[in-house]
């Protein structure tokens, strides 16, 4: 058995094209991108001859659109090369590179091989040369015969404790004085693997780098900075063949799976992520709606109802302390989504049934503790679902399935606010005649259960959960465009939900009967639907920036229009056009936390996002607090909320730019290329 281990091909394809070294099985040790022009080629190369591949830091900026800063050294070159990556690099291309795992452990010819990018304790960033003290250390409890690494572009082979640490060198880029690709072959007879060179073949890396309308100045850095120290031979000739059919693996080949998906998420689960928001939106129908008006209906002060009604949706906050829980761990293997999923609906039904059968006149505690265990259960199958939709969504799909999710859940939530309105027409609100209601609430929980009982969790890939999860993916959360829009959906969320929860006892303070308040509540959710659908067809026109403030400055907008209600018909009117707003900024806040969540933590990150857009939930208290400011009256404080979203348009320049500021994952002095000077360097621009 011949094995190839190559990496740090950075987008240099005549130097990967002029290895001819024939193979049985190709490990890849990431870096595909940056520095060169020919991202797509070498990417594809990936797709198709490595059976194992993983994930370089480069791979792990361009895929999550981490920006760069310096202007010097290879931080500059990685500066200018990254947009190239963006705009060379197709869906099927970046969705590989977002889907590499951060190690792999593979079984070849009797051998166990760990495969890194930079080192075992920090697979993507940590640079360490050829010093064996070092690497003794970052050997101890790793369980394998041969560990690969790359990152630094020198090459290098220790024999180490038993263990042998390969380094190939750089495809693509060697920093040793030798322009030559560097790579390493394993031969079964030898049973040791062994370093090797080869000139790089008709190397036209510049030219083409121009002819891919840089800026010429760009132009005349990158030449210069990609310059070999001599002149090459011919045009390269292509890989020679195999000696016998690969195996394929889906780490190795997403192409199989941009097939079965056809470049959208499959229909199942998307089935069931939709039965899921349906669910949440029945929930909220009540919650939102009714469940205020039921409490003081029971006898209990409406201040105080206000305030336990925030106390219990406050707790949507610590939404995210389910995600690293989800991410990190698989409950009996069964999977890390769905046995969450199931739980999570399994204990919004124990509550709900709760919640009917507590009067909150005399047990309002007990009241408050079973819509308490019911949202809680709400938050953590609804922060696991969200996991999966990240995990399993192409980024070309993200607006067309969240528009999806969000016009499931309006609709739900319309269909059910019109229909508990007529039913409580008829019944009468209040413990003893409603509690119907609540009851219908947990018996629907029954579909997204048997669905969910009845699906497979499927990963992308082979690797484990537990093998991507890390927590300084974290570090996300600091970006500026991250923190903006943490800022974004905080605000909007406090206004936009503290005029709807007040939306009902304003139409109540205006005579309007339990119908047209069940009415203006499904015109509410149906004009949401419309938003979130609008945000996914119509807003792509607009541009980023253009989405953001039309959705801001609607939401302005139809908060004042709600102080000129004055009956039924513009009641209505009112509502369907607020909703509109609020579906489309919903719809662009969960497409925008999308882009930015880490595929390692993905449920922890996105659910980061969503828990702070529910500090929302004190938009209730405060427009209360407010309405006692102006004497009780509904009018001033819409007018106030209203200037308060117009205020938020401070937020969309940071929001409206693709790339934020941030501190790119490489982003560290640059080690000297001389292989004499060992030593570690942690986040070094490798």
């Amino acid at each position: 058995m011949r094995i190839l281990v190559v990496s740090d091909i950075h987008a240099n394809w005549p130097a990967l094209a002029a290895i001819q070294e024939q193979y049985d099985v190709c490990l890849c040790l990431g870096d595909l991108v940056d520095y060169g022009p020919d991202p797509a080629q070498c990417v594809r190369w990936a797709m198709e001859h490595a059976d194992y591949a993983i994930r370089g830091n480069h791979d792990h900026g361009v895929a999550q659109d981490v920006p760069v800063r310096g202007a010097e050294g290879f931080r500059y070159l990685t500066k200018v090369t990254r947009p190239l990556m963006w705009n060379a690099l197709g869906p099927e291309e970046r969705l590989y590179l977002l889907r590499l795992p951060l190690t792999q452990r593979v079984t070849l010819a009797g051998l166990r091989f760990l495969l890194v990018h930079a080192t075992p304790r920090d697979p993507l960033d940590e640079y360490v040369l050829k010093d064996r003290a070092l690497w003794k250390k970052r050997l101890e409890n790793v369980d394998a015969d041969i560990i690969c690494v790359g990152h630094t572009h020198l090459q290098f082979n220790m024999l180490i404790d038993g263990k042998i640490v390969l380094n190939p060198g750089s495809v693509g880029q060697p920093r040793d004085g030798d322009p030559r690709a560097a790579y390493a072959i394993y031969r079964r007879q030898k049973n040791r693997p062994a370093t090797d060179r080869i000139p790089r073949r008709g190397d036209d890396r510049a030219g083409r780098g121009a002819r891919l309308a840089r800026p010429s100045e760009k132009v005349r850095r990158v030449r210069t900075a990609q310059r070999p120290p001599a002149r090459l031979g011919s045009r390269p000739r292509g890989l020679r063949g195999r000696r016998r059919p690969r195996r394929r693996t889906p780490t190795a080949r997403p192409g199989a799976l941009m097939k079965r998906l056809g470049g959208h998420v499959a229909t199942i689960e998307l089935s069931l992520f939709v039965v899921i928001y349906a669910m949440q939106g029945v929930v909220v129908a009540y919650l939102i709606n009714f469940n205020k008006l039921y409490m003081t209906a029971a006898g209990v002060d409406a201040r105080l109802a206000g305030w336990v009604e925030t106390v219990v949706l406050i707790t949507l906050v610590f939404k995210f302390l389910f995600g690293p829980l989800s991410d990190a761990v698989s409950p009996f293997g069964l999977g890390h989504r769905l046995p969450y999923i199931i739980f999570g609906i399994v204990l919004q039904t124990a509550g709900l049934l709760l919640l009917g059968a507590v009067n909150p006149a005399h047990a309002l505690a007990a009241y408050a503790a079973a819509a308490l265990l019911a949202v809680l259960g709400l938050a953590l199958y609804d922060t696991c679902c969200d996991g999966m939709v990240v995990d399993v969504t192409p980024p070309a799909d993200r607006a067309r399935v969240q528009a999806a999710l969000q016009v499931a859940r309006f609709l739900a939530t319309m269909i059910c606010t019109y229909g508990f309105g007529r039913w409580i027409s008829v019944t009468g609100l209040g413990p003893g005649k409603s509690g119907g209601v609540i009851w219908s609430c947990a018996a629907l929980g029954a579909i997204p259960l048997i669905l969910a009982l009845s699906s497979r969790e499927r990963p992308l890939h082979p690797d484990l959960i537990e093998d991507r999860f890390d927590w300084r993916a974290l570090r996300v959360m600091l970006r500026p465009r991250a923190l903006a829009l943490l800022g974004f959906g905080a605000s909007y969320g406090i206004i936009g939900l503290g005029v709807e929860f007040n939306l009902s006892p304003f139409y109540d303070h205006l005579g309007l009967g339990a119908g047209d308040l069940g009415t203006c509540a499904a015109v509410r959710y149906l004009g949401r639907a419309a938003g979130a659908v609008l945000m996914s067809t119509a807003g792509r026109r607009l541009g980023r920036r253009g989405r953001i403030a039309t959705g801001l400055i609607a939401l302005a907008t139809t908060t004042a229009l709600q102080a000129t209600v004055v009956g039924s018909a513009s009641a209505a009117a009112g509502a369907f056009v607020f909703g509109v707003a609020n579906g489309w900024n919903d719809a662009l806040f969960c497409v925008l936390a999308m882009e930015l969540s880490d595929p390692r933590i993905a449920a922890s990150t996105f659910a980061l996002f969503m828990a702070i857009s529910n500090l929302a939930a004190l938009g209730d208290g405060l427009f209360g607090e407010a309405r006692n400011l102006f004497d009780g009256a509904f009018r001033p404080v819409f007018v106030l909320f209203a200037a308060l979203a117009l205020v938020i348009l401070g937020f969309v320049p940071i929001l409206a730019s693709r790339h934020d500021t941030a501190r790119d994952l490489d982003d560290a002095t640059q080690p000297s290329p001389n292989p004499s000077a060992h030593g570690a360097h942690a986040g070094a621009d490798a």
